[in-house]
């Protein structure tokens, strides 16, 4: 017996196109994610499209959501 332990469809169904691309992009093949993990990833996408403001700009309500 094997254990199913894919949460892709219950993740993906509570987020929007565009952040189950990132999630996807990222996270596809892992079970979980801790918060360094995903904010990283987040921090990644934002310089590479350009917009490293925008995390230095919100990077405290990451870090409340994290806590």
């Amino acid at each position: 017996m094997t254990m199913n332990n894919d949460l892709t469809p219950v993740i993906c169904s509570y987020l929007k196109r565009d952040a189950q691309v990132f999630w996807l992009s990222n996270f596809k093949c892992q079970a979980s994610v801790t918060a360094d993990e995903f904010f990283f990833a987040l921090r990644e996408l934002t310089l590479l499209a350009h917009m490293p403001d925008h995390y230095e700009d919100n990077a405290y309500l990451y870090e409340q959501v994290a806590t």
